[in-house]
C-alpha cells in the first residue's frame, strides 16, 4: 500500500500538474502562499516568507524537469551534482523578491478576474473544454493541497505578472543591435593551421612510481567508490510460476480446436499481370492464344520476360487491387485471364503456381499451446502465490525465507550502485522495473520491510537491503593502472601544449609557419605542413577544428595566432587567421528577432530583480532549507 500512495503522488499527471501551477512565471520560483502551513521558514525578504514545503515543492519541479531530459527521475545525489539545490533557491529568492516589491506597490487582481484565470486553466477543463470544479478537486487531492492554497497561489502569481509584463513588455531589440548581430552571425573566416599530436611529436611518457603516488594524492576525489548496496530481489510474473508440464494433453487439443482458425494457412496464389495499353491489345493477344500462341513468344515480342510481369504471391483477398484479386482466384492453373479492369488500366493476369489451403497439425504447435495455457493458469494463480508470500511475512519469515515456501527464485546481488552497476561499472542487467527499483532501494534502510512493487498489474517485485556498503577512499593499489593512464594521458597533454605553445608565440610574433617549424621542430621539420581550412562560420568545424579552434580563431584579429585543442585525442592546433569574410546573405527571420526580443526581455527582468535584492533584507535560513531537503525522497 505504500509504494502505491508513493507511485500515486510520483505519476507524470500529478508532476505536470505542479508544472502547470507555475508555468507563466516559473523562472522566478514559487510563491510563498502554496503548500497550506508552514513547517519552518527557509526564505524572507522583508515581509514576505518561504516555507519549507515551498521548498521542496519547488526543489520536486525543478528536479522532474531536469529528469524528463534523462528519461527516468533523478535521484537526489544526481540532483545535487546538477546544482539543483542553488538553483532553486536562486529561484525563491527571486520569487520572493518581486512578491516584496509586488506588495510594496499595492498591485492586486480582483476576485472576478482571479475567476476567470482559474477558469480558463487546461488543466481543470472536461472533456467539452469547460472548468470542472471536481477536475480541480480531484487534482488538488493528488496533490495534498487544499483549494484555498491553490487560489492563494495563482493570486501570487498572477500579481506577479503584472509587475513582470510591465517591465519586460515592448522590450524590443533596436535596430543597430540587429545589424551588429546579423554582421557577427554571418561571418565566416578561412584560417591557416598545423595539427599537432604525440604521435607526431613522438612523446611517449612513461610515469615513476613517485608519479604515480603524487598523482593519486592530488586527484583522490577521483578515486572514490560509491555506496554500495547488497539486495535480494524477488520477481513474481506469470513466466516465474509457469508450469507447461502440469497442462494436459486433453486441455492442449481443446485449446486446439478452440483456435484453429489460428493456424489455418489460406490458398496462395503466384500471379502473373500484364498490363495493357488498351482493352483492345488485350483482346487482340486472347485471340492469338486461342489460336495456338504461346504466351510466352507474345510476351517476347512486347519485350517483356517472366519476371517483368510477376506480382507476386498472394492469399484471397489481400491483393491492393480488389477486381485483380477476385479475377486471378476464379482462374485454374496456367489458364489466361480475359482483360480485367484494374486500377491503372487493362491487365491480362495467370496464376503459375496455387499453394492450397492448410491446417498446422496438432504436433507442430503442441509447444506453443503448452507454453501459452500455462502463463495463462500461471496469470490466474498470480494473487494467490502473492498473497501466500505476504501471509508468510507477516507471520514473522524473512523474505528470503518466504519466497523459499513460495517456490520463488530469490535473486542476490552483492553490490549495485545508485545508477544500477555493479563495481566493475557494467549495468546489472535484467533488473525489474529497473531504475525504479533501484531507487527505491537508495531510500530504503538495511533490513527494512518493504511492500511490494506492481508490475503494470502483471506481477509484482520484492526487494529487500540486507546491507549498506559505505562511499570509501579507494586505496592506490587498486586504482594503479587508472592512475598511471590519467598521469600518461595529463603529461602527454602537457608536452604537447607546451611545443604548441612555443610555436604559436614563434608565428605570433611574425615568423612564417616554416621558420617555426625549423626553430621550435627541428628533428622532425620535413614531417610537418600546414593546413588551409574552408571558409567556416562561428559554428562550423572540421575533420581537423574543434568547435573550441574554431571559436579561438574568431576571438582574435585577422594575421592573428591562436592555440586550442584538436579533434583527436591528445592534440593541439595552432591556427592563424588568414581572411575574414563578412556576409549579409542570412538575414534575421521574423522568429530570430522575436527570439532576440525575448532574451532582452528576460536580461531586463533579471537586471530588476538583482536590483530589488540589493534593496531588501534578504534571509536564508539554511538549517531550515537542510530539514526540507530531508523531506524529499
Amino acid at each position: 500500500m505504500l509504494t502505491l500512495l508513493r507511485k500515486s503522488v510520483g505519476t507524470w499527471v500529478a508532476k505536470v500538474f505542479i508544472l502547470l501551477l507555475v508555468l507563466s512565471f516559473g523562472v522566478w520560483g514559487v510563491s510563498g502562499a502554496i503548500v497550506g502551513g508552514s513547517s519552518g521558514t527557509v526564505i524572507e525578504v522583508g515581509s514576505t516568507k518561504v516555507s519549507a514545503n515551498d521548498y521542496v515543492l519547488a526543489y520536486e519541479r525543478a528536479r522532474f524537469g531536469l529528469s524528463q531530459q534523462f528519461g527516468r527521475l533523478l535521484t537526489r545525489e544526481e540532483a545535487r551534482a546538477f546544482g539543483i539545490d542553488a538553483n532553486v533557491v536562486a529561484r525563491l529568492v527571486s520569487g520572493a523578491v518581486l512578491d516584496e516589491s509586488a506588495n510594496n506597490m499595492g498591485l492586486g487582481l480582483s476576485t472576478k478576474n482571479l475567476a476567470a484565470l482559474i477558469g480558463e486553466d487546461v488543466a481543470f477543463q472536461d472533456a467539452s473544454g469547460n472548468f470542472d470544479r471536481r477536475v480541480l478537486s480531484q487534482q488538488l487531492r493528488q496533490l495534498g493541497m487544499s483549494e484555498e492554497d491553490y487560489v492563494k497561489n495563482r493570486q501570487a502569481v498572477a500579481v506577479r505578472g503584472q509587475l513582470l509584463e510591465g517591465i519586460s513588455a515592448n522590450s524590443a531589440a533596436p535596430q543597430a543591435f540587429l545589424d551588429a548581430y546579423d554582421k557577427y552571425r554571418n561571418e565566416k573566416r578561412q584560417f591557416e593551421y598545423v595539427t599537432l599530436t604525440p604521435e607526431l611529436l613522438g612523446i611517449s611518457p612513461t610515469p615513476t612510481q613517485d608519479d604515480i603516488k603524487k598523482q593519486y594524492e592530488n586527484n583522490k576525489a577521483e578515486y572514490i567508490a560509491p555506496e554500495y548496496r547488497k539486495i535480494v530481489v524477488i520477481k513474481l510474473e506469470p513466466e516465474d510460476i509457469s508450469d507447461p508440464s502440469a497442462i494436459t494433453r486433453q486441455e492442449i487439443a481443446d485449446e486446439y480446436e478452440a483456435r484453429n482458425t489460428e493456424f489455418l494457412e489460406p490458398e496462395k496464389r503466384l500471379i502473373q499481370q500484364l498490363a495493357l495499353e488498351s482493352e483492345e491489345q488485350g483482346k487482340s493477344i486472347l485471340e492469338r492464344i486461342s489460336s495456338g500462341e504461346l504466351f510466352e513468344t507474345i510476351l517476347s515480342e512486347l519485350g517483356k520476360s517472366q519476371k517483368d510481369i510477376e506480382l507476386g504471391e498472394f492469399a484471397n483477398g489481400t491483393m491492393p487491387d480488389a477486381n485483380v484479386g477476385t479475377a486471378a482466384f476464379e482462374l485454374e492453373l496456367n489458364e489466361i485471364s480475359d482483360v480485367v479492369p484494374g486500377i491503372f488500366g487493362p491487365v491480362l493476369l495467370r496464376v503459375t503456381q496455387i499453394t492450397p489451403e492448410s491446417v498446422k497439425p496438432l504436433s507442430d504447435v503442441e509447444d506453443e499451446l503448452r507454453s501459452r495455457l500455462a502463463l495463462v493458469k500461471a496469470g490466474d494463480q498470480l494473487f494467490d502465490i502473492h498473497d501466500q508470500l505476504e501471509n508468510e511475512r507477516a507471520a514473522g519469515d524473512s523474505l528470503s525465507e518466504a519466497a523459499t515456501k513460495v517456490r520463488l527464485k530469490i535473486r542476490t546481488i552483492d553490490s549495485i550502485d545508485a545508477q544500477g552497476r555493479a563495481p566493475d561499472g557494467t549495468p546489472i542487467d535484467d533488473l525489474p522495473d529497473g531504475a525504479n527499483l533501484v531507487q527505491l532501494v537508495f531510500d530504503t534502510g538495511q533490513g527494512v520491510e518493504t511492500d511490494p512493487i506492481s508490475l503494470n498489474n502483471n506481477g509484482f517485485v520484492w526487494y529487500e537491503v540486507q546491507d549498506i556498503i559505505q562511499e570509501r577512499q579507494k586505496k592506490l593499489e587498486e586504482v594503479t593502472d587508472a592512475v598511471s593512464e590519467a598521469w600518461v594521458k595529463e603529461e602527454t597533454l602537457r608536452q604537447v601544449e607546451k611545443i604548441a605553445q612555443d610555436l604559436e608565440g614563434k608565428v605570433s610574433t611574425g615568423d612564417n609557419f616554416t621558420d617555426a617549424f625549423s626553430s621550435v621542430m627541428p628533428d622532425i621539420t620535413d614531417q610537418l605542413k600546414t593546413e588551409m581550412s574552408a571558409e567556416l562560420s562561428r559554428e562550423d568545424t572540421s575533420d581537423d577544428l574543434s568547435v573550441a579552434a574554431v571559436r579561438a580563431g574568431f576571438a582574435i584579429p585577422k594575421d592573428k595566432t591562436a592555440l586550442a585543442p584538436g579533434t583527436k585525442d591528445g592534440s593541439q592546433v595552432v591556427l592563424k587567421v588568414v581572411e575574414i569574410i563578412t556576409s549579409t546573405a542570412n538575414p534575421i527571420s521574423l522568429e530570430e528577432k522575436q527570439q532576440l526580443d525575448e532574451t532582452i526581455a528576460n536580461d531586463i527582468l533579471n537586471q530588476l530583480v538583482a536590483d530589488l535584492q540589493q534593496r531588501e533584507t534578504l534571509s536564508i535560513n539554511q538549517t531550515a532549507i537542510v530539514a526540507a531537503q530531508n523531506l524529499i525522497r
